[in-house]
């Protein structure tokens, strides 16, 4: 997973937060279907810093998603 990406994708969907970063991002292993990654998102808000943990599945590369 691109953790440039993934960053970008929660900027853009964050417009009030600031200083948005992925922290630990780490592939899970035993996923059957998707390639499955836990990470922490960390941003600012209304001058409060913030943390969530978080979980990301995608397909793995060369599969289209309407292809299962």
């Amino acid at each position: 997973m691109d953790e440039a990406k993934l960053t970008d994708y929660f900027r853009a969907r964050m417009p009030a937060a600031s200083g948005v970063r992925i922290v630990s991002l780490k592939r899970i292993a035993g996923g059957s279907s998707r390639e499955t990654y836990a990470f922490d998102l960390e941003w600012s808000e209304n001058g409060e810093r913030r943390t969530r943990p978080l979980i990301a599945r995608r397909d793995p590369a060369g599969e289209s998603a309407g292809r299962r």
